[in-house]
């Protein structure tokens, strides 16, 4: 059956193995012996937790338990079945020995190579009891209290946003109104609203008697709302007053 130790052992020497088949340009060798190592490091987890890990199928079920506990990253159970489909096993087909077929592979396995060398460090700080902080790539999941920005139809819906101050204080915008003002002097690239100017009173006139009951949205206020809520706003947005 073999303990946690033997099985870390025996996946650390098959990860050295692995580098020597990759130096040595044995990609099938190098296959095999990335294989075991994360079938190795699989078992001294499933032994750790006293499940069976007679099959691939069940050694994958301490992996979905570590993953469900946020204590394992669901990278590593992927790098786990990749070490399992992505190469053929020794008994299958000849691997293509071209120069430019060798360059491929080589890079793939080098590639999977420092996978499952993160996954044996992962498994050993998890048996440690000390995991490693999980990551978590998409944002709903990474920031699950973030607040969501509604569809903008009307200013009352930016007033009356939760963290509107907080955007307002981050973004200095104080004193920067909502809607968007004559900017012939390129004054919002700068990151300031436009201020009035002789040699263009008549834009500045057109946009004090333009319509009362809709704006467009400035483009300060619309790139602080695109970096706070981390989403994608149209250039003239508008929005009932």
């Amino acid at each position: 059956m073999g303990t946690v130790p033997h099985h870390q052992a025996k996946a650390a020497d098959f990860l050295r193995r692995a580098d020597r088949a990759i130096t040595e340009r044995d990609p099938t060798e190098a296959a095999s012996a990335l294989r075991r190592a994360a079938s190795h490091a699989a078992t001294a987890l499933a032994v750790h937790c006293g499940c069976k890990h007679s099959s691939r199928r069940r050694l994958e079920f301490p992996l979905h338990v570590a993953v469900a506990d946020r204590r394992l990253s669901r990278s590593h159970l992927k790098t786990f079945r990749q070490t399992h489909s992505s190469f053929p096993r020794k008994s299958g087909p000849v691997p293509d020995t071209r120069p430019e077929s060798r360059g491929v592979e080589g890079i793939t396995l080098r590639r999977l190579r420092r996978r499952v060398a993160a996954m044996l460090t992962a498994v050993a700080a998890f048996l440690n009891g000390q995991p490693k902080p999980v990551r978590y790539h998409k944002l709903y999941l990474r920031e699950p209290n973030r607040p969501v920005l509604p569809d903008l139809a009307a200013i009352s819906q930016i007033l009356n946003l939760p963290n509107y101050a907080e955007i307002r204080r981050r973004f200095n915008l104080t004193g920067a109104p909502l809607a968007a003002e004559p900017d012939p002097h390129g004054w919002y690239d700068h990151g300031q609203p436009p201020r009035p100017c002789s040699c263009h009173r008549d834009l500045w006139d057109q946009h004090e008697a333009g319509d009362e009951n809709h704006i467009t949205l400035s483009p300060l206020w619309r790139r602080a709302l695109e970096k706070t809520f981390r989403t994608r706003l149209p250039d003239q947005l508008q929005l009932t007053c």
